[in-house]
């Protein structure tokens, strides 16, 4: 069989084949064989190669078509183009999809728990932090759905600092009721006495409902108590945000605190037992303030300020007058 030359193909493109040469060149195109050693010396040449290239791609050389002869260099830049949009487009589809979307969607729920002594702080997937106090439990979602961010603070206490996203309202579940914010500072204490739940509130605004759907605006500075046992709000407050938020730097501030309570908070943050056996004991007032004090410093500070006495036996601290 006659080879394909330079000079053979040239003279296809100046039409000056015989019939024979025709469809040897003809059938040369169709046939889809990459592995061909032939350069073009002229545009001409260019020409048929990029026909060749095209009918390898589309299989069909009776369809006339416009192509273009595309460089290594070419392609490549093609290529990383499509990479960047189809990247880009796979990006706005995560983040915007409807709530219909979602639900093919497996998302794994995480926990984060503290033990007494201990305090964590963690970045959610919209950049929100959230500080757990310790003997703490939050539950939140690996990423976040496109039109809503949920968690649930199970038990303890946490402090939300929660990033501005208007098209998705953050929701924290508590219990049986909810607080929904847009972009706001906020503090949740689930271990308020006689089954009360502390919120309060220190930066932008936030909205709390009830499960009989009775709902709460907040307002910087207020504080609502809802009692958990009766499903109720009891009241909304001004309250005393540097006091309520002071764990969060590691500080313990008191006001006039019932001695049982400033001790509850003791044993959180240092990890120890008190035992109170007198009821008077434990409503002793105690005024102060404790940083970075070891636990020693801070009972015998509390001795000097309320007159009672502490015995330290092996992890209990027997309270006594």
């Amino acid at each position: 069989m006659k080879k394909i030359t330079s000079e053979l193909l040239r003279k296809y493109q100046q039409g000056a084949c015989t019939a024979a040469e025709k469809l040897l060149v003809e059938s040369w195109l169709a046939e889809g064989d990459t592995d061909l050693e032939i350069y073009p010396e002229s545009a001409e040449i260019a020409a048929l190669q990029e026909k060749k290239i095209w009918n390898n791609i589309s299989g069909n050389i009776g369809a006339p078509r416009s192509v273009k002869f595309f460089t290594r260099r070419k392609l490549l830049a093609a290529a990383a183009c499509f990479f960047i949009i189809l990247s880009a487009g796979t990006w706005f589809w995560f983040t915007n999809q409807s709530i219909s979307t979602e639900t093919l969607v497996d998302i794994s729920v995480q926990q984060v728990s503290t033990g007494y002594g201990q305090h964590k702080k963690l970045v959610l997937a919209d950049s929100s932090i959230l500080q757990l106090n310790a003997d703490s439990e939050l539950e939140y979602p690996e990423i976040f759905y496109a039109s809503q961010r949920q968690v649930k603070l199970l038990r303890g206490e946490a402090y939300f600092e929660i990033a501005k996203d208007s098209l998705r309202p953050f929701q924290l579940s508590i219990l049986d009721a909810s607080v929904k914010v847009l972009g706001t500072r906020f503090n949740v204490n689930l271990r308020g006495s006689n089954h009360q739940t502390l919120i309060t509130l220190t930066e932008g605004k936030i909205a709390f409902t009830t499960p009989g759907g009775d709902q709460y605006i907040l307002q910087p500075g207020q504080q609502i108590i809802y009692d958990t046992a009766a499903r109720k709000v009891i009241s909304v407050v001004h309250a005393d945000t540097v006091l309520a938020i002071a764990w969060t730097e590691g500080k313990l501030i008191f006001r006039d605190t019932p001695m049982e309570s400033a001790l509850q908070q003791l044993e959180l943050k240092y990890n120890i037992r008190f035992a109170i056996d007198q009821q008077y004991l434990k409503e002793i007032p105690l005024t102060a303030s404790f940083g970075s004090e070891s636990l020693d410093q801070v009972l015998h500070m509390i001795e000097l300020a309320s007159g009672i006495h502490f015995n330290k036996k092996d992890h209990v601290i027997q309270v006594s007058k």
